[in-house]
């Protein structure tokens, strides 16, 4: 018996496949997975455009948002799960030792990594969403207890009407707001910057000079440990404007934050270990060029 149509008619040539069956051709199984349709696509955000917005935003930015012409669209985030490689640390007691600041270069790669590969999946989800950028971005790090592993995790609000021309969505710290007073001053956001890294302060002689049995019950200063923390912050906010000098229409970076936490090493020693966490929002002038000629003074620091 030949071929029926789709009202038990025998099939004739020319004849066109049902809507809703699979889109592959005619003929093709039920159970292939079909092939998205344009208009689909078009309902689809359509849809998405009348749906109710989540928002990670306060009452206040909400309201600067709609001041902005920004449309929240959804809380997106994005995170990551990474095992910390072994860590080589630097001498901290014996004939040996040698006091100063060196950086671990295997946990600093880990955080480096990790906050490059979840930006990156936030902005892909804020592209799911059709928004063109994601504002309100916090950058965490936690350590999972039993698993020794690290969870990273990276959060914002999806919106719409940030940027005219939008290659792929925007990523920023910066709030509504912080967006709404800046384009009010004619500037605009270019991304999210940020800096990361784990440090080992070694003390040296200065500190067993300064240390003595008998000042136990007094206050007294670590030299080392002060000259080192002081070392780390000044080089990585040179890090990051060597970062902002790499985009020629650059003007600044605001609203930096800067995180120092202790790491907990038992292989530490007397070295104290910590990390830091530096987030900031490079801008430009809106519709403007940047000048050409530009003269800037490094007083010390580190330099990428």
């Amino acid at each position: 018996m030949g071929a029926q149509g789709a009202r038990g008619r025998p099939a004739r040539e020319g004849d066109r496949p049902h809507p809703d069956r699979a889109c592959a051709g005619h003929g093709a199984r039920a159970d292939r997975e079909p092939v998205a349709r344009p208009y689909l696509l078009r309902a689809l955000r359509r849809r998405a455009r009348t749906m109710t917005f989540t928002s990670g935003l306060s009452c206040r930015a909400t309201a600067a948002a709609r001041i902005r012409r920004l449309v929240p669209v959804r809380r997106v985030f994005a995170n990551l799960v990474l095992q910390p490689a072994v860590q080589i640390h630097p001498r901290g007691r014996g004939p040996q030792a040698k006091g100063g600041v060196r950086e671990l270069s295997a946990w600093t790669e880990l955080r480096r990594f990790g906050r490059m590969t979840v930006l990156r999946r936030l902005s892909e989800a804020a592209m799911v969403a059709d928004a063109d950028g994601v504002v309100a971005v916090t950058l965490r790090q936690r350590r999972l207890r039993g698993l020794e592993s690290v969870e990273i995790v990276a959060e914002g609000t999806a919106v719409r009407g940030l940027t005219d021309t939008p290659v792929v969505p925007v990523v920023t710290s910066l709030g509504a707001p912080e967006l709404a007073t800046l384009a009010a001053a004619g500037y605009e956001p270019l991304g999210l910057l940020f800096e990361t890294g784990v440090w080992a302060i070694v003390p040296g002689q200065a500190t067993l000079e300064a240390y003595r049995p008998e000042l136990g019950r007094r206050n007294f200063e670590h030299p080392d440990f002060t000259a080192g923390l002081n070392e780390i912050r000044r080089g990585v906010l040179a890090r990051m404007r060597s970062q902002a000098r790499e985009r020629a229409d650059c003007a600044g970076i605001v609203g930096i934050q800067l995180g120092l936490a202790r790491e907990d090493d038992d292989r530490a020693g007397s070295s104290l270990v910590v990390s830091i966490d530096a987030i900031g929002a490079p801008i430009a002038p809106a519709h403007a060029s940047r000048p050409t000629v530009r003269t800037a003074l490094e007083l010390g620091g580190m330099t990428a």
